[in-house]
């Protein structure tokens, strides 16, 4: 496959209405970025076999990816293959195998819904999901390549990199450098690299920013093999302590392997978080030689009483406040009898701020080698994004914090 860029097509009536947020495109979009394929259009359409059927014949036999999710499930308002059929000229079947592992999985359920489930169009490859009953589906179309996903994100993100970008990587020549940088935005980014490198460099650059994250990303199309060392070589110094490597390992991943390797153990108190942090702390397999424990202290009353914070100290500061983060990142430390505690206390919204104290206002604090450091930010979005910055931001502080101290 050597397609160079790809056009994701969301489908359903929930996204289009704002009941769903399409989180699908991004990953996608950002999974491709890593093997040199660059997303040209996100498009989103209702559950309507026309819609749909119309705008894949105005893709078609084009050298592109064409990467469809939603609509692959057993209910009348599921038509993406029908829709996908209709376009490409390709009939449907029953698969009689897809038949009998559908009947064991929707037991109980009407044949028709079944056997729905369980038609393909004829001459496609199944792509198993392990997450769910719809398999994914890829379809070679003279110079397209089509792939169809569920809309199920755990789904999608299995498929995708399980199975799509693989099939997508082989033979390619054109895998890009990355840079994976934390802390700092898009925009400093930009300005930093005009400053010591020129706009015609910046030009030439793909920006992916995610949650904090930002990925640069060299092209081999635009660069040659050794411009690209030059110029990954350069960036790596302008942004050195921004890095968390040149690969796609996350912050989680390089913080274990600091952790495990000087022998460190971590506590957490958490609360505008719910809990986040030690999700993302538990995501690396081996999590139990680092993490001794956590605690969601989400009401005043739990800070009080489980976290031992004076009842005085919040009446006069706020369970939101600096002094606050300080004594949680003490206490739950002291509490687990670990090197590192670590806390959050914010208002993730969308209700709970005030004049003085706005939704997105957050303070954490590290307590590590004797030392408390506390970090204020102010986000902006809704709750989920806040508690994902948060989170991210947080852990990149004790990235920085064991790596270099």
């Amino acid at each position: 496959m050597d397609s160079k860029c790809a056009l994701i097509i969301t489908i359903g009536d929930e996204i289009l209405s704002g009941r769903t947020i399409d989180i699908n495109a991004s990953l996608i979009s950002s999974e491709l970025s890593k093997i040199g394929i660059s997303t040209i259009k996100h498009i989103s359409l209702p559950d309507n076999i026309s819609e749909i059927s119309k705008t894949i014949k105005t893709f078609l036999n084009q050298r592109i990816v064409l990467i469809i999710t939603g609509g692959l499930g057993p209910t009348g308002d599921d038509k993406t293959l029908e829709a996908v059929s209709s376009a490409i000229n390709m009939g449907m079947i029953l698969d009689n195998n897809l038949y009998k592992k559908v009947k064991r999985r929707m037991k109980g359920r009407d044949d028709n819904i079944v056997k729905k489930q369980a038609t393909i169009i004829d001459g496609s490859t199944l792509l198993k999901n392990s997450y769910g009953i719809a398999p994914g589906v890829y379809i070679k179309k003279c110079k397209t390549d089509i792939f169809l996903m569920p809309g199920v994100p755990s789904e999608v993100n299995y498929i995708l990199k399980k199975y799509v970008i693989n099939m997508l990587k082989k033979g390619k020549t054109n895998l890009p450098f990355q840079l994976r940088l934390f802390g700092i935005t898009e925009s400093e980014i930009v300005t930093i690299i005009n400053a010591e490198m020129g706009e015609n460099i910046t030009n030439k650059l793909a920006f992916l920013p995610s949650y904090g994250y930002v990925n640069i990303i060299l092209y081999k199309d635009k660069f040659s093999k050794k411009e690209m060392l030059h110029y990954g070589n350069k960036l790596k110094k302008i942004f050195r302590f921004y890095i968390v490597n040149n690969k796609n390992r996350s912050i989680e991943k390089n913080i274990a392997d600091l952790l495990i390797r000087k022998k460190l153990t971590v506590a957490c108190a958490e609360s505008c978080t719910g809990g986040l942090l030690l999700k993302k702390l538990t995501d690396t397999s081996g999590a139990s030689k680092y993490l001794s424990g956590g605690i969601i202290a989400y009401s005043n009353n739990s800070k009080i009483e489980i976290l031992n914070i004076k009842k005085d100290i919040i009446k006069k500061s706020g369970s939101v406040s600096e002094i606050v983060a300080e004594k949680m990142a003490t206490n739950v430390k002291n509490l687990f009898k670990t090197d590192i505690g670590i806390s959050i206390t914010g208002i993730a919204g969308p209700s709970g701020g005030s004049k003085s104290k706005k939704v997105g206002l957050v303070y954490a604090a590290i307590h590590y080698k004797k030392s408390i450091k506390t970090y204020k930010y102010i986000f902006t979005g809704n709750r989920e994004i806040i508690r994902e910055m948060t989170a991210n931001y947080i852990l990149f502080e004790l990235y920085r914090r064991i790596k270099y101290e």
